[in-house]
């Protein structure tokens, strides 16, 4: 059973998590995508894609935004995607 706490932290906790439920969290800007888009794009399979994807992040050369989507009825956790430009990747 969960502790106890008071009722000024009970409505803390409800005004957080309804506050995050209504707004998903997607990051801004321009070029982000789900491996899921990025497989249908470039026509990879899943593990290609995903292998593929985590080394470039790894390495520096793409970034990754984890945040929430909203699908059908539920909130989801989402990670997108997107590579770094070239310009600044050269500037690090």
């Amino acid at each position: 059973m969960p502790p106890k706490m008071s009722r000024s932290t009970d409505k803390l906790w409800a005004e957080t998590f309804t506050n995050a439920l209504q707004h998903p969290k997607r990051p801004e800007g321009e070029g982000w995508m789900t491996l899921v888009e990025i497989r249908e794009r470039f026509k990879t399979g899943q593990r290609r894609t995903f292998v593929t994807v985590h080394a470039l992040v790894k390495e520096g050369k793409m970034e990754r935004f984890e945040g929430l989507q909203q699908k059908g009825e539920s909130l989801r956790r989402q990670v997108w995607y997107r590579p770094i430009p070239l310009k600044r990747l050269k500037t690090r």
